[in-house]
């Protein structure tokens, strides 16, 4: 995990399975080792930390039947600004729910 120390954020995240990994006992699914992430962010547009991209190689056996070997890469960028305006009407009243 890297984190920058000026922002106090996670700008890169590392996860690499040394071991399989058993959700619900090993019924349900077993992550096999070898299966690793990365995730990256950045500050963009006045200091938000938005992702930039991630990429992982997943391994998994679910329900004790099917197994899967998925590689994925992923990248996102050009973030854009927005503005919304809205109008709130003179008789508007605040609901408060009833318990």
């Amino acid at each position: 995990m890297w984190i920058d120390e000026a922002d106090r954020e996670v700008a890169h995240l590392e996860v690499t399975f040394y071991d399989n990994f058993h959700v619900g006992g090993g019924l349900v699914a077993n992550v096999q080792k070898g299966t690793n992430f990365r995730f990256d962010q950045a500050p963009v547009d006045g200091g938000l930390w938005l992702p930039t991209g991630g990429e992982g190689i997943v391994q998994i056996r679910l329900l004790m039947v099917k197994n899967m070997r998925q590689h994925f890469t992923e990248r996102d960028y050009d973030y854009k600004r927005f503005n919304v305006e809205t109008q709130q009407s003179k008789d508007a009243k605040v609901v408060t729910p009833k318990p």
